[in-house]
């Protein structure tokens, strides 16, 4: 340990004096190992990390497949559902969640807020507990009770984290609600911009509905049972529905996947290359800063042959070689942690909106870090070592005040310049079909000039139009009208900018 301290101090030195040397390096390492960084915080929450459920590996999405329609993965219907839950047989239960939205009042300014609708069952399914307060229970769903489950989120924005919100009524959509629970920090279901959670209480109208798909649905497998079995059965479920509601549920199957898989689709094989890219820039580092160490230990053969022939052995210059380049492998560590946080809010966009955030650097990130600042130091550092240690002698004493390097590493420098070109040459080819891949998508004809045109929907407040007819419009309206009098209620296209402002409307009206 006292040698190894000395060495580290020896090499200190060596580097103030070289501020040069020393800057150009740990810019050069804190680009790569940054980068490395800001992408395995990425693989780490996506792939890596497990769901924040109880057991996620037994975790399932279960979507209608619409043959006749050509919808590989549609919401069911509640009518579906229910019979889903009562019918089968591989799953110890199921949970059903439609998306809402509200303006929330009556605590601080007005906002609008995402939340979900769920059924009893949606909370035990996964597995998860507020951090105060209670979930959702079947005397809520029955009784339509006006219970609300918040967010960390919310709670923290709203509320500035004081349990005195247990119990407090909040307005949404003017109606009171009043806070049950609070969910912890880490919880997210399939989009974690989620606000609040409230009972879905269907009516006996909406309950026996097959013709309106709107539900998503989860469940856990019963444990021993594989997904592609319960895939299997429910395959016989949805077989045996077709039969019994043939106008409804014609052609209606269902499909059943992983909750990670549903959740990642492509993203894993994206992050993949993204890692495998930013590995390739940290090994042209490592090869660009091998050359460098080679030309530095050139100009210091005398230096080196002095300490050999005090009765250093080899393997105290390799060692003494070896630390210096951990040194600066770790400063350019700590130079890339503290950039890695610009890079991560950025790829953040690539992270699918069903995982928690990975905008914070924890414990897992720094050992990534150091281990990966270790392993450069010692890969860029150990050829140039051992080509430095295992010089004569005698030859140096005599030539060192040449400072050149000799034949014996000049292949190793060619090695380097070759294994640089070929890494930054499989960069430049993938950006440069990327970049034509992104041309090729600009060049696709939409059908309709993209210019100046905009999309808007509106949710109607359902307190305020629960009855259908109150947001289609009473009496019946021709088109026009229509348009005129409720385009709010739906969505449309408008030409902005100058005077040339024809509205151009879909014919869609949410309901």
């Amino acid at each position: 340990m006292d040698a190894l301290i000395a060495d580290l101090r020896h090499g200190l030195r060596l580097l103030r004096r070289s501020p040069g040397f020393t800057s150009v390096a740990v810019v050069t390492l804190a680009l790569g190992i940054g980068a490395n960084t800001a992408i395995f915080s990425m693989v780490d929450a996506v792939i890596l990390r497990a769901l924040p459920y109880a057991d996620p590996d037994r975790l399932v999405m279960v979507w209608e497949e619409s043959r006749l329609a050509d919808f590989p993965k549609n919401t069911p219907a509640p009518a579906n559902f229910a019979d889903w839950r009562r019918m089968n047989r591989s799953f110890t239960d199921m949970a059903a969640t439609r998306g809402v939205s509200a303006s929330l009042t009556g605590a601080g300014e007005p906002e609008q807020v995402l939340g979900r609708a769920v059924t009893p069952s949606f909370f035990p399914v996964l597995g998860v507990q507020p951090i105060i307060g209670r979930v959702v229970t079947e005397n809520d769903d029955r009784s339509g009770a006006p219970a609300v489950v918040i967010s960390d989120a919310l709670w923290q924005r709203r509320f500035g984290g004081d349990a005195a919100a247990l119990g407090r009524k909040i307005l949404l959509n003017d109606s009171p609600y009043e806070i049950i629970g609070v969910m912890p920090r880490s919880f997210v279901f399939r989009n974690r911009e989620i606000d609040y959670w409230t009972p879905i209480s269907f009516s006996p109208d909406v309950a026996a509905v097959r013709t309106s798909h709107f539900l998503t649905v989860v469940a856990r497998l019963k444990p021993g049972v594989a997904a592609e079995a319960a895939a299997a059965d429910m395959r016989i479920v949805a077989s045996a529905l077709e039969k019994q509601f043939p106008d409804s549920n014609a052609g209606i199957g269902t499909v059943v996947i992983p909750i990670k898989d549903d959740l990642l689709g492509d993203t894993r094989v994206e992050l993949l290359i993204l890692m495998a890219a930013a590995a390739a820039v940290l090994l042209i580092a490592c090869a660009n800063l091998a050359g460098l160490l080679l030309s530095r230990a050139a100009g210091r053969r005398g230096e080196l042959a002095v300490r050999a022939a005090l009765g250093a052995t080899r393997g105290r210059l390799i060692r003494q070689l070896i630390v210096e380049a951990t040194v600066l492998s770790l400063a350019g560590g700590v130079v890339g942690l503290a950039l890695a946080p610009a890079g991560i809010a950025i790829l953040e966009r690539l992270t699918p909106i069903g995982l928690p955030s990975t905008s914070s650097i924890d414990s897992r990130l720094l050992a990534f870090t150091c281990v990966v600042s270790i392993a450069t130091g010692l890969l860029f550092s150990v050829l140039p070592a051992l080509q430095a240690a295992r010089a004569s002698v005698q030859d140096a004493l005599q030539q060192h005040t040449r400072g050149a390097v000799g034949g014996r590493g000049r292949w190793t420098r060619d090695a380097l310049v070759v294994l640089q070109v070929a890494a930054a040459l499989v960069l430049l080819v993938a950006a440069g079909l990327m970049l034509r891949t992104l041309a090729n998508l600009r060049a696709i004809e939409l059908g309709f000039q993209p210019d100046r045109l905009l999309t808007m929907r509106t949710t109607p407040p359902r307190p305020r139009y629960a009855d259908p007819g109150s947001r289609l419009g009473q009496p019946p309206l021709n088109h026009a009208q229509h348009v005129g009098r409720h385009r709010g209620l739906g969505e449309k296209i408008v030409e902005s900018g100058g005077d040339r402002r024809a509205p151009i409307f879909a014919s869609r009206v949410r309901r």
